[in-house]
């Protein structure tokens, strides 16, 4: 019998057990979180859809950290060709106050921008997670929105 990567690690083993309570209280359709091969840490993975919007969940534990973390990534858009300044710009300005939990970051090798949250997973609830799925739902909508409207993107 194969050991999974995180079979060593009872907290991490542990937290993907309460996530995937909570995918599945939240959509029993989600497939549970699988785990992947990372050369510095312990990760878990899947993803759903909300709101028409796809959303990656991971659970990681990096190497030498005490906790495990709950991960969300959305991706929002392509970065534009043009008029970059400004959409940094107004990126930073809705991270100030509109993201809430969760923050943008752009990703060079794919030239696109995210929506993250990263929490840790101890003494998370389902309403906090549900909270999150949430949020992340609505903040990129309204900044798909925005963003084609100003950008063009």
């Amino acid at each position: 019998m194969v050991e999974s990567i995180g079979s060593q690690d009872s907290e991490f083993r542990e937290a993907i057990r309460n996530i995937n309570g909570f995918l599945k209280k939240f959509d029993s359709r989600i497939t549970p979180l699988s785990e992947a091969v990372a050369v510095d840490m312990l990760m878990a993975n899947t993803s759903y859809s909300y709101a028409n919007i796809k959303t990656e969940v991971f659970v990681v534990k990096p190497k030498g950290q005490a906790g495990t973390d709950l991960i969300f990534s959305t991706p929002v858009c392509s970065l534009p060709k043009e008029n970059l300044l400004p959409f940094y710009r107004q990126l930073l300005v809705w991270n100030n106050f509109q993201t809430d939990v969760a923050h943008f970051a752009v990703s060079d090798t794919q030239n696109a921008v995210f929506l993250v949250m990263r929490r840790p997973v101890l003494d998370l609830e389902y309403s906090e997670f549900r909270y999150c799925v949430d949020k992340i739902s609505a903040v990129t909508l309204n900044t798909l929105f925005q963003l084609k409207q100003k950008f063009g993107v």
